[in-house]
């Protein structure tokens, strides 16, 4: 972890450097020298961290000495972000780099400035230079390597494993896929993270098939595989004769196997690279029925070998069969003889520590090998369950060798999830933002620092390291989660060298050198009321504080005690309602996210924060902000409410003139704002922007929109609310009526065209636009709302060819009869959903939609569906809609709260929800928060007393003033 320290401190180095040999002024010369001795001299440190990375912990003075290391990337990175912001400002006006700002430039404070740094700087090339004759003393110490810790994980194929506990489906399908006599070759990529059990189910697999070959092998691969003793010892199995395996091999051994039928492990293989390799000697296209397993951490070293059909993705053991395992581990010594635990209690506290385990074999095997050796009585037991948040030898040495094969950016960004408390569901584009914030992310050619952060999450993905919560609408990550065991090698890597620290344990550590702190059991009170000294703090996060206030004198604590933060996250923190001007301290701040009930005020200085590229506040009820926030240049994301306001407008009279003069040329998202603030021709400064939120009552915006010269070309998501001018007249809503929700008179707007937008893959719009508007066929999910079209939107719409998501909300069609017909209509769409409109007739023919998968109509309608070969279509209209209507009784009859969780769920269109539940699932959920009385019902009757049942084929949605018999006339018709 010493060697994650030191790369951020020589990266600040190197910038700075290069920054300097392009200043022209003869001013800096004497720093010039200086500043190459020591990035130079920092990376031979580095080269040696690398070489010892293996005997850090079996030589004590390798130890020391690495610890050293870490002490002294810390001070370099401290002693540059603390003078040179003070240095900046007495340069030529030729930038020395991003971290300049405006001080005085007094002569007598620039001369006492340099003389200072000149003295850190003196003592940082004394510490190098011991440094450098302690790596002459301890360089070649210990004798470990990593080979040798490897071993931890050797496999081989005739280990009995005792407790095999939940695999009986899984092998009896891999068993048939490998037998089955119509395949030729097969590979089987068996992936998951570390613990799950991957290389017992290989083993149980190739046990049981391997005699069904002509010749077989098992060789264990590892991290850095020596591959001539890989391909020796696969011959060796096979039978390939002993001298063929000394000259030639690897054209002898694929001559030899290419005429058998063969099946072959390989057991824990990380990188692509080693297949590459490894395949000049192996024939993957026999056609003799050969078979290859492997077992990997990464996903992707599975698809590389043998493509997405062959992966075999390993899940956590689920409740029943984790506690089997534990059972058979522990609990058998406790039980009396007719089977019983002996203390009801001992059975609880063993069910909460198998908990602990999250279903990972692994976990459970070595959890409860300790748990043997712990006294057996509940106290004892609690005890242990007190200290299990700590992890277990067993397991971290395992998973280790996960987190040390990643590079220094991937290890810095996979330690950040230890931040967030366990279980916590992150979501990606916030945990992006926190990167490229902290400085982690190097961009990769014309790639944006936000596309290398999703790279490296993908990475992370792919090495099994993080789980993916749900996805959006295109595939990408919307959340994603760190499994606990993980989650604790990330807060027992950081206390070593000080990455984080929460606040319960800020008294354990040592402040000064404590360079992150996450609050999330505790106050931000508390820990600003303990007065700790953490003046090194590179960020700090407060995760779901509940109502927490802060007051002035605390804030000023902030601002003023901690002035190299990069990350200051408040998330749930209410503040008084003008935040103090020291804000404007925090020259190095990146990343600000606020979140408070009460009206907050930024105030003017916070335009000294030049390197701000975040300002989240979208959980601030009431934001006024300053106007010179237009013109932070760095501002990369603003994400905001739309009743945010300007300071200005707070204090004007009359008409608000909107704002003419922005300067954000690296802006990407601006989601959601009060359109009216701004000048429409604004938009067109906004040529990075990607993502773009308006609410507006003005038609020029439209016009800026629809112009043929986009306002940037890389925009992916637009939302758009056209204000009403005034609102419709109060009826009383009835749920399930469209006439009875208020028409909004929405002033007319201009036709739109989005055509010119090629990346546009996401379109919510509001507003009356009335005709149908021109669409990008890049368009995946589309979202219309009181647009009140006058004709049938189907016919346009179905032409969408990437169209996966559409969302027909009220008002959004003015139309009695909707028809969706022709062979290639929808071609892509998967989810509809229409939705309290005045149509009484929705036609559908049988060829359109072939992806569909849920479809939601909230509202009673005549549905024909033309079916003469296939009732697929009808049976996703029956299944969908005989569910919703039981749940549409219980929203008008129950109270919502006993329902909220799955509400949220089924509002997938909102941005913050972006997925469906299955239909079985959707179904048995529905079920489940049903009375047994109301479920078992086939008709329900709705308050207005209207007989419903189930949405039939052909048949309305409710009576709708038709009898039943007319119902199924019509229905026969169909």
């Amino acid at each position: 972890m010493a060697d994650v320290a030191f790369a951020a401190a020589i990266r600040k180095v190197a910038d700075i450097l290069g920054n300097l040999l392009v200043d022209e002024g003869t001013r800096w010369y004497w720093l010039q020298d200086d500043i190459r001795w020591i990035h130079t001299e920092m990376r031979r440190i580095q080269s040696f961290l690398k070489d010892t990375e293996d005997i850090q912990g079996n030589s004590e003075g390798v130890a020391n000495l690495i610890e050293e290391i870490r002490d002294l990337g810390f001070d370099v990175e401290d002693i540059i972000d603390t003078f040179f912001p003070k240095l900046a400002s007495h340069r030529n006006k030729r930038s020395l780099g991003c971290l300049s700002t405006k001080v005085s430039c007094n002569p007598i404070s620039f001369t006492f400035t340099r003389h200072k740094f000149g003295m850190k700087i003196a003592r940082i090339k004394k510490w190098i230079e011991d440094i450098n004759r302690a790596r002459t003393t301890y360089g070649n110490t210990g004798n470990t390597s990593r080979e040798e810790e490897q071993d931890l994980r050797q496999s081989f194929p005739h280990v009995e494993v005792p407790n095999i506990i939940g695999f009986e489906t899984q092998t009896e399908k891999l068993k048939a896929k490998l037998l089955d006599e119509d395949t030729p070759y097969c590979v089987i990529s068996i992936v998951g993270m570390p613990g799950l059990g991957k290389t017992t189910l290989a083993r149980e697999v190739f046990n049981s098939v391997k005699q069904g070959f002509q010749c077989y092998a098992w060789v264990y691969i590892s991290q850095e595989p020596r591959l001539r003793d890989v391909l020796q010892d696969i011959g060796r199995q096979v039978g390939l004769a002993k001298e063929m395996r000394e000259e030639g091999l690897e054209a002898n051994l694929f001559e030899f196997l290419r005429e058998k039928r063969y099946v072959l492990v390989l057991d824990d293989i990380w990188k692509p690279e080693t297949w590459d390799a490894l395949k000049n000697a192996i024939p993957c296209n026999s056609n003799h029925g050969s078979r290859l397993i492997l077992t990997s951490r990464a996903r992707h070293v599975g698809v590389h070998i043998g493509g997405e059909n062959s992966l075999h993705i390993m899940e956590p053991l689920d409740s029943g069969n984790s506690w089997e395992l534990f059972s058979n581990i522990v609990m058998i010594s406790l039980q009396n003889i007719n089977g019983s635990f002996r203390s009801p209690q001992m059975e609880d506290t063993g069910r909460q520590i198998l908990e602990k385990c999250g279903g990972v074999p692994l976990a459970i095997m070595v959890m409860g090998s300790h748990l043997l050796c712990v006294e057996r009585t509940l106290p004892a037991w609690k005890r242990f369950l007190g200290s299990m948040g700590h992890g277990r030898p067993g397991i971290s040495k395992i998973l280790a060798l996960s987190y040390k094969d990643l590079s220094h950016e991937l290890k810095q960004c996979f330690l950040y999830f230890g931040l967030f408390p366990e279980d916590h569901e992150i979501p990606a584009t916030k945990l992006i933002n926190l990167w490229v914030a902290e400085g982690f992310v190097q961009t990769r050619g014309v790639q944006t620092p936000e596309d290398t952060g999703e790279d490296n999450l993908h990475e992370l993905i792919s090495r099994n390291l993080i789980q993916v919560v749900r996805r959006r609408f295109d595939g990408r990550v919307r959340t994603c989660r760190i499994h606990d065991l993980l989650h604790n090698l990330c807060i027992s890597e950081a206390n070593k060298n000080f990455f984080f620290t929460t606040h319960d344990n800020i008294d354990s550590t040592y402040p000064k050198r404590v360079r992150r702190l996450t609050i999330y059991r505790s106050s931000i009170c508390d820990y600003i009321s303990l007065g700790c000294h953490t003046p090194s703090l590179r960020a700090l996060l407060c995760v779901n504080n509940n109502e927490e206030r802060l007051q002035n004198k605390q804030l000023e604590y902030i601002h003023k005690g901690l002035g190299l933060l990069r990350v200051l996250s408040l998330e749930g923190v209410t503040f008084p309602p003008t935040l103090p001007d020291a804000i404007g301290n925090l020259v190095h701040l990146s990343y600000l996210e606020l979140g408070s009930d009460g009206l907050v005020r930024l105030p003017s200085t916070i335009g000294n924060l030049k390197n701000l590229k975040t300002l989240d506040a979208r959980q601030c009820n009431n934001l006024a902000l300053p106007i010179v926030m237009w013109k932070m240049r760095e501002l990369r994301h603003i994400i905001l409410t739309p009743i945010a306001i300007f300071e200005y407008q707070l204090k004007s009279i009359g008409q608000l003139q909107p704002i003419e003069d922005v300067s954000l040329p690296n802006l990407q998202t601006l989601h959601i704002i009060n359109g009216n603030i701004l000048k429409a021709d604004c938009l067109r400064k906004f040529t990075n922007l990607r993502k773009l939120g308006l609410v507006c009552d003005v038609a020029q915006v439209t016009i800026i929109l629809s112009d043929a010269m986009t306002i940037s070309d890389k925009l992916e998501k637009l939302t758009l609310t056209v204000l009403p001018s005034k609102k419709g007249k109060e009826t009383k809503v009835d749920l399930f009526n469209a006439d009875t929700y208020p028409l909004l008179d929405l002033p007319a707007c201009p036709a739109l065209s989005f055509s010119a937008y090629q990346n546009l893959s996401n379109l919510y719009l509001e507003g009356g636009f009335k005709k149908l508007l021109d669409f990008p066929t890049s368009l995946i999910k589309l979202t219309l709302l009181q647009i009140q079209l006058e004709e049938d939107p189907m016919e346009t719409l179905g032409k969408l060819p990437n169209l996966k998501k559409l969302y027909l909300g009220r008002h959004s069609y003015m139309g009695l009869k909707m028809v969706i017909s022709g062979p290639s209509t929808f071609p892509s769409l998967e989810d509809l959903i229409i939705e309290l409109l005045p149509l009484k007739e929705l036609e559908v023919d049988e060829e359109v939609m072939p992806k569909l998968r849920y479809v939601k109509i909230k509202f009673d309608v005549t549905l024909k569906i033309h079916s003469v070969h296939s009732d697929r279509l009808k049976r996703i209209f029956s299944e969908f809609n005989d569910y919703l209507m039981r749940m549409s009784f219980l929203e008008l009859d129950l109270d919502l709260k006993y329902f909220s969780g799955w509400l949220d769920d089924d509002i997938f269109f909102l941005e913050e929800e972006d997925f469906i539940l299955e239909p079985s699932k959707d179904a048995n959920k529905g079920k489940e928060l049903m009375p047994d009385e109301v479920a078992k019902q086939d008709t329900v009757e709705d308050p207005n007393g209207i007989s419903k049942r189930p949405l039939e084929l052909g048949q309305c949605s409710s009576s709708g003033g038709q009898s039943e018999s007319e119902q199924r006339k019509s229905g026969d018709a169909n």
